[in-house]
């Protein structure tokens, strides 16, 4: 049996192509296909309805009932299942996730910010309530709450405050944060 030696200039070259070629294969557009059929918040935006499901977020036309986009893990959001959405004065979008923090879409609609438990001071990165009352964000989840008051996140523990086991719902009226 013979074995074929390949020269030594020629074998960087070799690599090099297979990198190469392994770096163009990856540039592909790659598209996700989730369930959004299961919704579980919503929120009307003149004539767009965002609607939070377990497979991502789906933004709906209310004018010809169709779907304009699916936003998954792929355009930026820390998981799929998200499970609460709100919106702030300035246009911004806020996702609560079950397991992977809140999620903030610009207000151009086009990138999104990572908000968890490691890098900012939220309670949980399980989010099951979210809540803009003018700059100021609330965010419910089984530990309790956390508020955000346009510079820094501040939590309050459901054990210290006598929130119950978790908190699902929030609302704001008459000076009050009315929390479910």
């Amino acid at each position: 049996m013979m074995r074929l030696r390949w020269p030594l200039k020629i074998r960087p070259l070799i690599v090099w192509g297979i990198l190469i070629s392994a770096g163009l294969s990856q540039a592909q557009i790659w598209q996700s296909y989730t369930n959004v059929n299961p919704i579980r918040a919503l929120l009307a935006q003149g004539q767009k309805l965002w609607c939070a499901t377990e497979g991502g977020v789906l933004l709906f036309s209310t004018v010809d009932t169709t779907a304009l986009k699916v936003y998954t893990n792929i355009d930026g959001l820390p998981s799929t299942d998200i499970s609460c959405v709100a919106q702030d004065g300035r246009g911004r979008l806020y996702f609560g996730t079950l397991g992977s923090g809140l999620a903030l879409l610009d207000s151009a609609g086009s990138r999104f910010t990572w908000i968890n438990s490691r890098d900012h001071n939220i309670i949980s990165d399980s989010i099951t309530a979210v809540l803009c009352q003018g700059d100021y964000v609330f965010l419910g989840s089984p530990g309790g709450i956390s508020f955000y008051n346009g510079q820094n996140w501040r939590t309050f523990s459901s054990r210290v405050c006598s929130l119950g086991t978790s908190v699902r719902a929030l609302a704001y009226g008459r000076d009050t944060l009315w929390i479910g």
